[in-house]
């Protein structure tokens, strides 16, 4: 192709190009494609790949270990572009359907949401999204079970005491302003609410 791409067509443990799935995506000099414990680096002047020779002691296991890690990563970094809507919209409305469908294919769906990244450059989302995820995992396990429950339970009884605080208050700062307004109508009217509060005790008398 002119420009030069790299299309992956097939099933199993994809490729990864500088360490990413992919479906298809352009080829840069310098470009590097990981499959199966092999290094494919795209080459300068000439356009070819050259395989890159194994360190001593690498096999394919150790190459579908290392692949491991990186489809992890894929598969997050899918999940926070569609969380903040860096990707194409139309594949994430096509992959939550599949999930509702009980239909989901991760890898795939990694694969479709990462080629339709649409992250602006300088644009910090993804890293606060990721470092807030990265935080809510690392306290999950304070939420469940019976150090969760009274954590939440001491969270609730400091939020109900706290509404009964405030509304007390209200009440308070109520009164004494209206008890202001009669004194203050006492002192320049004269007026007296003694008959108007008789009246109110003498409905609870009968």
């Amino acid at each position: 192709m002119s420009p030069p791409r790299v299309v992956y067509i097939g099933r199993g443990d994809p490729p990864l190009l500088d360490g990413r799935v992919f479906e298809q995506a352009p080829l840069e000099s310098g470009s590097s494609l990981q499959w199966r414990g092999a290094v494919l680096v795209f080459g300068q002047g000439a356009s070819v790949l050259e395989e890159l020779e194994e360190e001593p002691g690498q096999d394919g296991s150790d190459g579908a270990a290392g692949a491991i890690p990186d489809e992890v990563a894929g598969r997050i970094r899918s999940g926070l572009l569609a969380d903040l809507n860096l990707t194409d919209k139309q594949a994430v409305k096509r992959w939550r359907a599949a999930v509702i469908a009980s239909e989901f294919d991760s890898a795939a769906c990694a694969r479709e949401l990462l080629a339709g990244e649409q992250v602006p450059p300088g644009d910090t989302r993804m890293l606060e999204r990721a470092t807030r995820l990265q935080r809510d995992l690392l306290m999950s396990a304070h939420q469940r079970g019976a150090k969760g429950v009274r954590r939440r339970a001491r969270a609730a009884t400091r939020t109900g005491a706290a509404y009964v605080l405030a509304n007390l208050i209200a009440i308070l700062i109520y009164t004494l302003v209206v008890l202001a307004v009669m004194l203050l109508v006492r002192v320049e009217y004269g007026t007296s609410f003694d008959g108007f509060i008789d009246r109110i005790l003498g409905v609870f008398d009968r």
